[in-house]
């Protein structure tokens, strides 16, 4: 009777400390924003409000009066659009599929581990492997990055037990291609997963199985280039380009600049976790090797699909930003080295007892810390953030959002952050930045964008205020010189957004003072951690409304 109750633990320990973990952050962001509940980015709201507009009128934009690419996911949109369709334009169904993903990616994870390990060791390798991601941060940042991770270990694992097996034929994979599918439908990235599976199976002398893959990898964005192009916009989302630097995608030049981009392989050293995750992996992998062993057993397999992935990832997409855009690469990473330790363990070929030569242990476990204090400090790093972003969205997006709400519904807004905004406020989006204007995206790939550039286009579009990060404009020398400023929103960090402080800008003198009274107006009402400074000398204020007054609200999007 205590074997029964004592066996098979592991798994339901570990949900019960990721339940825990979404309780204690949520709890501490609702502290923190006055009982409003806010994402950790402003991303996840565009999302939200493509899906709506999709949902609700057919089109793919912020808008049902443009289309706009401005998802980089978009087999994420369609299912949050396909959910709207059901229950109305909902806020928490970002939150729900992360929870869920979030459940069912552990359980793979738990799945993956051999069965002759203890329920201490499955324990500690999920923990560490939930909190390295860090998968609590990702469920509260909202977007497709949980079920990409799951996607895309569900597809890393498979491979590499195929390709391990000498006695597997080449041929199609049904589950694979389902996999590569959505690993490239949910993020783009996903085709760097699955470039490096069809290398590794042309290595294996498998063709059929790699052109298969890359083949299934390709349905998702073709289907989006053709559907984009139809609407007269890009092959890629507008987010691709922009985010890529959009001046890439539109010349010889710019083309030349991809190329050159390899060098950015280097970076990989400013960034302690993600070296020390590859610098573990090839050690064990080489620790795994030797006379007798083949090259191609599931755990050296595994590490080639992680290290190929870094490698592509590193090179072409930006390495960070707050934990999303490398989650699958760590995912990746750490369970590579996870199966290769407790491998090799087994093994025998990986031991750390009192038999072993003192010197042996003490450069091994010299090495083992100096591979897992990055490691540590990131996940430490994001449990303490992830409230904090909330509370940035809340004091900064959000309060933009409701701001214009109250004060310039039915206007014509220019701003760099769309999110929220075009989820809360009833306003016309100039965006400034191109991610939902293939005007603007046009434009950058032209190289045409300064600011004279951006003060026509405001005219011509009737903008009567301007929400942007004022150092970005002036830096990048497109802020309109008529433009007048009438104040600040300042708060002390920016861990979840690019500015601590966004200005507000006014096209003339006339328009200022409308803008100004309303900003006056608007000043009380806002947050304990942001200083509203007024242009001029005028006195600042600091906000400090109730925390916890309101109870739970949350910011379901306005139907357009």
């Amino acid at each position: 009777m205590t074997r029964r109750l004592t066996t098979g633990w592991s798994l339901p320990f570990v949900l019960a400390v990721y339940a825990a973990a979404l309780s204690w952050i949520a709890w501490q962001a609702l502290g923190l924003n006055d009982g409003v509940f806010t994402y950790a980015q402003d991303d996840p709201y565009i999302h939200l409000s493509i899906a709506r507009t999709l949902a609700l009128h057919g089109v793919w934009g912020i808008s049902p009066d443009e289309f706009a690419g401005a998802s980089s996911s978009p087999l994420w949109t369609v299912t949050l659009a396909a959910l709207m369709r059901l229950t109305g334009p909902v806020l928490w169904w970002p939150l729900v599929l992360n929870i869920l993903a979030g459940a069912a990616l552990l359980v793979f994870v738990h799945r993956q581990l051999g069965a002759e390990l203890s329920e201490h060791a499955r324990a500690t390798a999920l923990l560490i492997f939930m909190f390295v991601l860090p998968l609590p941060t990702l469920v509260f940042i909202g977007m497709e990055h949980t079920a990409h991770v799951l996607v895309v270990l569900a597809l890393a694992a498979g491979a590499a037990r195929r390709l391990a097996d000498d006695a597997s034929p080449d041929g199609l994979w049904p589950a694979g291609l389902i996999l590569a599918a959505l690993a490239a439908g949910l993020r783009y990235e996903g085709l760097f997963v699955v470039a490096v599976v069809g290398a590794l199976a042309l290595l294996r002398r498998r063709p059929l199985m790699a052109i298969s893959l890359v083949a299934a990898a390709a349905v998702p964005v073709v289907l989006y280039a053709a559907y984009s192009v139809s609407n007269g916009s890009w092959l890629l989302p507008n987010s691709i380009m922009i985010k890529s630097g959009a001046e890439r995608f539109g010349s010889g030049s710019g083309l030349l600049s991809i190329l050159t981009s390899w060098i950015g392989v280097f970076s990989i050293y400013q960034r302690p976790a993600q070296l020390a995750l590859l610098l573990g992996a090839a050690a064990l992998t080489a620790l795994g090797a030797g006379p007798g062993r083949s090259p191609w057993r599931v755990t050296h397999v595994l590490a080639g699909i992680f290290a190929g992935t870094e490698l592509l990832h590193v090179c072409l997409v930006r390495l960070e930003w707050f934990y999303r855009y490398e989650s699958y690469v760590v995912a990746l990473g750490t369970l590579a080295i996870i199966k290769a330790s407790f491998d090799l363990c087994a093994s025998g070929r990986l031991s750390w007892g009192p038999s072993d030569p003192l010197v042996l242990r003490i450069a091994v476990g010299t090495v083992a810390v100096a591979l897992c204090l990055p490691l540590a400090g990131r996940a430490a790093l994001s449990f303490a953030r992830t409230p904090l972003a909330c509370s940035e969205i809340y004091r900064q997006q959000y309060q933009m959002a409701r701001f214009l709400s109250g004060a310039y519904a039915g206007d014509s807004i220019a701003i760099n952050d769309i999110g929220a905004v075009s989820w809360m406020s009833p306003v016309r989006i100039l965006d400034l930045i191109g991610l939902a204007s293939t005007e603007i995206t046009a434009a950058r790939r032209a190289g045409l964008v300064d600011a004279g550039f951006m003060g026509e286009l405001a005219a011509r579009h009737g903008v009567t205020a301007a929400v942007i990060y004022e150092s970005h404009f002036r830096a990048v020398r497109e802020l309109p010189p008529a433009w007048v400023k009438v104040a600040e929103w300042s708060m002390p960090s920016a861990i979840a957004v690019h500015r601590e402080t966004v200005a507000f800008f006014a096209p003339d003198e006339a328009r200022a003072t409308r803008l100004r009274e309303a900003l006056d107006a608007y000043a009380s009402g806002l947050p304990a951690g942001v200083t509203y400074v007024p242009e001029g000398g005028a006195d600042r204020i600091t906000g400090g409304m109730q925390a916890g007054s309101a109870g739970l609200r949350t910011t379901t999007g306005w139907r357009r």
